[in-house]
């Protein structure tokens, strides 16, 4: 199984790495170079696109900005958490909006799966995240992906943070993305860590677990976003290690 985070800029604005938005630069021609891998190599995957990303443009309703979503009680947050929305549109911060990217995958129909990443990359996990905030972001998912005929059944938790399981089964989602099984998510300093990516020993490969009504997906595999930690690390490593992977997972 193969699942992708498109976030864009959401992924990272309450990480105060929004400076680095040049990282997005392509990543509309990335997308459309996958797709046509995908047909290619006839894999379907899993888009877990955040919500906001379904808009073209939004606006502040009597100076609220997404009135309609309940805002988490982070006590680290300074501010609103929308406060880094710039309400404008795809044309004026396009690293903000993507219903271009939306429709772009909508074109391989049935071939690719549109999943969800909430509204807005909330940290559900956090215990400051109540479940009426998890169930408006997903409301307004749900209404946003019905619009352009799209039924949400999967979802990745932002960041793997991982909670109210009850509030995404009333949603009518039936699986999710969980964290590596334990036996392999054992925390490794830093120097071995990094050294540990030259190593192409595949990770265990756990089933599916069903939970109730819901399907938990454990993820084996991380692809690191060059841009942060791995970066100095040559990226043909990478790219061997997920093709021994692959292969191994064939066999």
């Amino acid at each position: 199984m193969i699942s992708i985070d498109v976030e864009m800029a959401w992924g990272v604005i309450h990480r105060r790495q929004i400076a680095r938005h040049y990282t997005y630069r392509k990543e509309r021609e990335l997308i459309g170079r996958l797709l046509k891998l995908f047909e290619r190599y006839e894999i379907r995957a899993t888009w877990a696109v955040v919500g906001h990303l379904f808009l073209e443009s939004c606006q502040a309703i009597e100076g609220i900005k997404h009135p309609e979503i309940v805002r988490p009680a982070y006590s680290w947050l300074e501010g609103d958490w929308f406060d880094p929305d710039p309400c404008s549109s795809v044309e004026a911060d396009h690293i903000w909006y993507g219903k271009d990217i939306v429709e772009q995958i909508r074109q391989y129909g049935d071939s690719q799966e549109i999943g969800s990443q909430t509204f807005s990359h909330v940290i559900v996990g956090d215990d400051e995240c109540g479940p009426e905030s998890f169930d408006s972001e997903l409301g307004v998912c749900r209404q946003l992906a019905e619009s352009t005929g799209i039924k949400l059944k999967s979802l990745v938790f932002p960041r793997n943070s991982i909670g109210h399981l009850d509030v995404l089964t009333a949603n009518g989602f039936i699986a999710y993305r969980s964290p590596k099984p334990a036996t392999n998510q054992r925390e490794l300093p830093g120097l071995v860590s990094f050294l540990a990516r030259f190593c192409t020993k595949p990770p265990l490969l756990p089933y599916p677990q069903q939970e109730g009504d819901l399907w938990s997906l454990p993820q084996t595999y991380f692809y690191s976003p060059s841009t942060y930690r791995w970066r100095f690390l040559p990226f043909r490593i990478d790219v061997q290690r997920v093709k021994r992977q692959l292969n191994q997972a064939a066999q």
